[in-house]
C-alpha cells in the first residue's frame, strides 16, 4: 500500500548537485554517496518526503519539474519551458522519465492482451461481472490501487465471508521481482497468527496466471489518514490512546521479530485501525527473514541497483546505505520510531534542510543528524516519551532498543508509571517515578510527617483513624471465620446432608446479623455470598436476594457519609448479572452502565477493579446485537486485565473466549476457533485440570469443532462433559448444554447407543432453568436419531413426536422435515409422509 500524500514541496538548486568526483564542501565522497544511496526507482515508488523533490512545476528553470509533467513527457507530449534543457542536466529525472515510458510499454501490452475485458468496460458496453477478476470471490468496490497491487472489497462466495482480495496490478505481465515480492507477502502472512496482524485465508493463481491472496477484511482507516487529522478534531484519538493502539503494534512486531520476520516497511499506511483504536498491521510485501537467511533474488537485485527497499521517510540508515547484511530487527524499531514521533509531535522527526538542496544533503541529514525531542515541537509531552522516541531513532543501530519486546517493556513502564529502562538509573528520576505512581501513598505520608512535625493533637486523631481501620480489619476477619463457624454441625447449624446452597444459604443469614454490627463489613460478606450463589445457581437465584443486598449497600454507604462505595458497585454488578442470566438484556445494559460508571468515579478510567464489569457489559451488548460496541468494551477489558494479571492469566483468556463469541456472531468461524483454542491453552496453563472454565473452554472449542465438522470435537466435548458435571452438578445449564452438544456429536460420529446414553441421564437428571428447556427438543431429536440407528423405529418415531411438541414453532418445523427424511429408511414412509404434511404422522 502506498503511503502519505505530497506535503511540502521544497526546490532542489541544480548548481548545488555536486559533478561526479567533487564534494561540493561536503564530506568526502558525499556527492557520490547521494547518487549510490538512492535511485529513481525509489523517488518514483515510495516516498513521502522525497517525491516532493521532484518540484513545484516545470516553469521554474532552477526546480524539477513535476511528477505529472515527467508523466506527459513519458506519454509523448511536447516539452516546454524548459524541460527538455533540464533532462539534459538532471539524470535523475531522465531516470524517472525512463521508468515511466517503461512501465507505460508495459501497460499497453497488458491493455492489448485483455482487450476484450477492457473494451467491455466502455460506456453502454455490459458490465463485468465480479468473477472476473478471481474466482470464487464476488467484489463489491476497490479499497485501494498502489503501485504494485490491487486491493478489493470482496466476498468469498463458499462461505459468505467478507474479506480483502489483493491482486497483482500488472496481473500475468508483472515482474519476476513483482511476482517475488507478492508470493513473499503472501508465505508471510500465512505464518503469522496474531490479532494485531492481517490474517491470510486462501491464495493461489487464477487460470490465466493471476497471483491473488484473500485476508481479513478491517473496517478501519490507515493510522496516516488518523495521523494527519488536525488537533482538537473531535473524531482524532487523544496521545495516550494512541500510545495504547501504538504500543498493540508494537507488540505484533515483537511477535514477528519472534518468528524470524522483519516487516521493512512500516508506516502508518501500512497500518489500519479500527473504531475501537484496534491496530491491524499489514503489507509484508518487502519483509525478510531475521534469522540471517540467504538473501532473495529481489534483495540482491535491488542493492546491485543501488536501491534501498522501503519508504524513504522511515528507513533506517542501514537500509538508505542500500547493504543489505545490515538490516536485521533494529531497523524496523527505527521506524516504529518514527510512527511514535508522529504521534508525539505531530510531525515526522527528519525534515529536508531549508532553501535549496540536493538529494545527497538530504540523505547526509538522515544518516548524520539527530531529530529534535518531540517535546520542543508540540507539547505537552512526557520526557521519558522523548528519551523512548529518540532511542529508537538512533543512527546506531546498537544505540537503539535492541528488541520491539524491549520497546514494548519501557512503554508499558511508562504507562504503568514505572521507570523506563532507557533512562538512566538516577536516585532522583526513580525517586521521582516512585512518587508519581503512588501518589496517593506518598501524599498521605508527607502529610503525616507535616502533621508529626505540626501537630500531637492531630497524630492523635491519625492514630485514631489508623486504630479503626484496623478494628475493621480484624473484625471483617472474625465475621468471616464467625460465619463460616455457623455451618459447623456441631457448633452451629450445619448438616452433613447439607447441600452447597444451603450451606450459602447459612452464610447469607450470618452476613445480615454481621450488617447490623458494622455495615461495611456486612455488606462486604453479602457481595461475596450473592456472587458465589449467582456462580452456583445462577439464573435461578431470587432477584430480591440481590435487591436486598444492593439496597443494604446503599444503607451501609449512607451511614457512611457517602453516596459511591465499592460495595455497592459490586451490588450493582450482582444485580446485573442475574438480569443477564434471565436474558433481560436492557435492564442487565442499565446495571452494568452504572456499574461501570461508578468504577470509574472511584477507581479511574479502566482501573483492574472495572474489568469484569467491562466484560460483562461486552457480553451484554453482543447478546442485543451490538457488535462493534461489544468489540470495543472487549478491547478495554483486554488491556485492563494484561496490565492487572498478566498475558497468561485466566482474566485475560475470559477476555479472549468473550472476543471468540464475537467473532462467531459475525460469521468468523475460522477465526472464533482460533480464539477460542487460544483462550484454552492459557486457561489450561493458568488453573487445575477440573476446573469449571477448562470444562467451559473445551465446550466452546468442541461445539465449534462440530458445526465447522473438523476432527477432534468428541474429545473436547468428552472433556467438557466430564468437568462441567463434577464442577456444577448433572442439572445445571451448563452440563445441561454441554451433555446436549456431547448427544449430538455421538451420534454424528456414529456411536448410536453412546449418544441414547447421554440424552437419557441428561433428561433425567431434570432440566428446571429457563433458559435450558430450548435444550429438551435437541435432546428428544437426538434420542430419536439414536432409536432409529439402534433399530427400534417405533420409539423413535414416539421420540420426534416429543421434539416437535417441545420445540417452538419454528423449530418445531425443522424438526418434523429432518425426521420426515430420516423415518422412511426405517420403514415409516407412512409416518414421515405425515409428519411432512403436518399431521403428526399418527
Amino acid at each position: 500500500m502506498v503511503g502519505g500524500g505530497r506535503e511540502s514541496e521544497p526546490e532542489i538548486d541544480p548548481a548545488r548537485r555536486p559533478p561526479s568526483g567533487q564534494s561540493d564542501g561536503q564530506p568526502d565522497g558525499a556527492g557520490e554517496r547521494g547518487a549510490r544511496l538512492i535511485s529513481a526507482s525509489d523517488i518514483d515508488a515510495t516516498s513521502a518526503d522525497v517525491e516532493p523533490m521532484l518540484g513545484s512545476g516545470s516553469g521554474n528553470p532552477t526546480s524539477c519539474p513535476d511528477r505529472e509533467t515527467l508523466e506527459l513527457v513519458a506519454a509523448g507530449a511536447t516539452m516546454v519551458g524548459g524541460v527538455a534543457e533540464h533532462l539534459e542536466r538532471c539524470p535523475i529525472c531522465r531516470e524517472v522519465v525512463a521508468r515511466l515510458r517503461a512501465d507505460n510499454e508495459l501497460v499497453s501490452d497488458y491493455v492489448s492482451a485483455n482487450r476484450d475485458r477492457f473494451e467491455a468496460e466502455q460506456p453502454g458496453a455490459k458490465p463485468a461481472t465480479p468473477m472476473e477478476v478471481v474466482p470464487g470471490f464476488r467484489v463489491e468496490g476497490e479499497i485501494h490501487r498502489g503501485a504494485q497491487g490491487v486491493v478489493y472489497r470482496a466476498q468469498q462466495t463458499s462461505t459468505r465471508r467478507p474479506v480483502a482480495l489483493k491482486t497483482l496490478l500488472q496481473g500475468k505481465f508483472a515482474t519476476s521481482r513483482q511476482r517475488a515480492r507478492f508470493e513473499r507477502e503472501v508465505e508471510v502472512v500465512a505464518s503469522l497468527r496474531h490479532p494485531h496482524i492481517v490474517t491470510l485465508y486462501e491464495s493461489g493463481r487464477t487460470a490465466d496466471g493471476l497471483a491473488f491472496f484473500a485476508m481479513e477484511l478491517v473496517n478501519g482507516r490507515p493510522l496516516s489518514d488518523i495521523l494527519k487529522l488536525p488537533d482538537g478534531v473531535h473524531d482524532k484519538p487523544t496521545v495516550s490512546q494512541l500510545l495504547q493502539t501504538f504500543l498493540s503494534i508494537v507488540k505484533a512486531i515483537a511477535y514477528a521479530h519472534q518468528r524470524g520476520v522483519i516487516h521493512r516497511d512500516l508506516k502508518p499506511a501500512n497500518i489500519l485501525i479500527d473504531e475501537a483504536l484496534v491496530p491491524h498491521v499489514l503489507d509484508f510485501g518487502l519483509a525478510r527473514s531475521a534469522r540471517g537467511e540467504e538473501q532473495d533474488q529481489d534483495m540482491i537485485e535491488a542493492t546491485a541497483a543501488g536501491e534501498f527497499l522501503g519508504t524513504f521517510a522511515y528507513a533506517a540508515p542501514e537500509q538508505l546505505r542500500g547493504n543489505p547484511d545490515l538490516i536485521d530487527v533494529r531497523t524496523d524499531i527505527f521506524a516504529l520510531g518514527v510512527i511514535l514521533y508522529e504521534i508525539l509531535a505531530g510531525e515526522r522527526p527528519y525534515k529536508p534542510p531549508g532553501g535549496s538542496f540536493s538529494i545527497a544533503d538530504l540523505l547526509l541529514a538522515r544518516l548524520e543528524t539527530e531529530p529534535k525531542p518531540p517535546s520542543t515541537v508540540r507539547s505537552p509531552v512526557d520526557p521519558d516519551l522523548d528519551v523512548i522516541a529518540l532511542t529508537c531513532l538512533k543512527s546506531k543501530p546498537e544505540e537503539r532498543y535492541q528488541s520491539a519486546q524491549a520497546l514494548a517493556e519501557d512503554l508499558e513502564r511508562f504507562l504503568d508509571g514505572r521507570p523506563i529502562l532507557a533512562r538512566r538509573d538516577s536516585m532522583v528520576y526513580v525517586a521521582r517515578k516512585w512518587v508519581r505512581r503512588h501518589w496517593v501513598a506518598t501524599s498521605v505520608a508527607a502529610t503525616f510527617v507535616a502533621l508529626i512535625v505540626g501537630s500531637t493533637i492531630t497524630m492523635t486523631v491519625l492514630y485514631g483513624i489508623a486504630k479503626r481501620n484496623e478494628e475493621r480489619s480484624v473484625r471483617t476477619l472474625d465475621a468471616f471465620r464467625e460465619t463460616f463457624q455457623s455451618s459447623n454441625p456441631e457448633i452451629g447449624r450445619g448438616k452433613r446432608t447439607m447441600d452447597v446452597l444451603q450451606f450459602l444459604g447459612l452464610l447469607r443469614e450470618r452476613a445480615v446479623m454481621e450488617f447490623e454490627v458494622d455495615p461495611l463489613v456486612g455488606s462486604t460478606l453479602l457481595n461475596t455470598i450473592e456472587a458465589s450463589w449467582l456462580g452456583f445457581d445462577g439464573a435461578q437465584r431470587p432477584r430480591a436476594a440481590l435487591e436486598e443486598a444492593l439496597a443494604l449497600c446503599k444503607s451501609a454507604a449512607e451511614r457512611e457519609g457517602k453516596r459511591e462505595t465499592v460495595q455497592v458497585a459490586e451490588a450493582l454488578h450482582n444485580l446485573a448479572r442475574w438480569y443477564l442470566k434471565n436474558n433481560q438484556l436492557d435492564q442487565a445494559n442499565q446495571l452494568y452502565s452504572e456499574a461501570l460508571a461508578m468504577w470509574q468515579r472511584l477507581d479511574g478510567v479502566d482501573s483492574p477493579r472495572s474489568a469484569m464489569t467491562l466484560q460483562h457489559l461486552g457480553a451484554c451488548l453482543r447478546d442485543q446485537g451490538d457488535l462493534d460496541g461489544a468489540e470495543a468494551l472487549l478491547a478495554r477489558a483486554y488491556r485492563v486485565q494484561v496490565k492487572a494479571h498478566g498475558e497468561a492469566s485466566w482474566e485475560v483468556a475470559a477476555v479472549i473466549n468473550a472476543q471468540a463469541q464475537i467473532l462467531s456472531k459475525r460469521g468468523k468461524p475460522v477465526e472464533a476457533l482460533a480464539a477460542f483454542e487460544d483462550a484454552l491453552a492459557r486457561i489450561k496453563r493458568a488453573v487445575r485440570p477440573d476446573d469449571f472454565r477448562v470444562g467451559r473452554a473445551h465446550f466452546s472449542v468442541g461445539r465449534l469443532k462440530r458445526s465447522l465438522h473438523l476432527p477432534g470435537d468428541l474429545e473436547d466435548l468428552v472433556i467438557a462433559d466430564r468437568v462441567i458435571v463434577g464442577a456444577k452438578g448433572e442439572s445445571s445449564p451448563e452440563a445441561i448444554d454441554a451433555r446436549a452438544e456431547l448427544a449430538a456429536a455421538q451420534l454424528e460420529h456414529g456411536l448410536a447407543a453412546e449418544a441414547l446414553a447421554t440424552v437419557d441421564r441428561t433428561i433425567g437428571s431434570g432440566i428446571p432453568s429457563t433458559e435450558s428447556a430450548v435444550r429438551r427438543a435437541e435432546l428428544l431429536e437426538v434420542r430419536g436419531g439414536a432409536l432409529l440407528a439402534l433399530g427400534r423405529g417405533g420409539e423413535a418415531l414416539e421420540a420426534f413426536h416429543e421434539a416437535i411438541a417441545a420445540a417452538a414453532p419454528g423449530a418445531a418445523k425443522t424438526i418434523a422435515a429432518r425426521s420426515a427424511e430420516a423415518l422412511p429408511a426405517a420403514g415409516f414412509v407412512k409416518e414421515a409422509e405425515g409428519l411432512s404434511s403436518g399431521d403428526g404422522g399418527r
